[in-house]
């Protein structure tokens, strides 16, 4: 296991921080959007205009749900690119077009490195308290938030 300097920060190659060209991200979001949008579109027609069964229709109208559901799980993705700040070359500009994708999906929550640091600041106080000393190897397991650590925070 590869151990941290706390005093240093590590260097990044410049590529890792680089936003993507204007292609790359135009397909990324139209692609997300139509995996969306297009089976429910799909679904629509076929309810409306076509004469299938109900049984057929139901389960193509159910397959093509699964379809539109990882296509929120993308526009989802979009948001969490940009709080990477890759949707952009201004980091506000970057995170609020990630937002702004993502808001569509209700109850979904970009910003949530700010649970992470809340739990890991948490676990490292359990820590400190003899009961929670068996979490210890679990505070790292994740990097800086473990599903572990969330749920030890939720239970506590």
């Amino acid at each position: 296991m590869m151990k941290s300097n706390p005093q240093r920060p590590p260097i990044l190659p410049s590529n890792f921080t680089a936003p993507s060209p204007l292609g790359a991200k135009a397909l990324f979001v139209s692609y997300a959007l139509s995996m969306t949008f297009v089976p429910g579109l799909i679904s629509y027609l076929l309810v409306t205009r076509s004469g299938l069964d109900r049984n057929i229709l139901s389960l193509l109208v159910m397959v093509l749900s699964i379809i539109s559901g990882f296509g929120f799980y993308v526009v989802g993705h979009i948001g969490h690119e940009g709080f990477h700040f890759t949707l952009s070359t201004n980091k506000l500009r970057s995170a609020l077009i990630g937002t702004m994708f993502s808001a569509s999906i209700i109850g979904f929550q970009v910003s949530d490195s700010t649970l992470c640091t809340v739990a890991t600041i948490a676990i490292r106080m359990l820590q400190k308290i003899p009961i929670f000393s068996c979490f210890r190897a679990l505070a790292t397991f994740g990097g800086d938030c473990s599903f572990c650590e969330l749920s030890i925070i939720v239970t506590i």
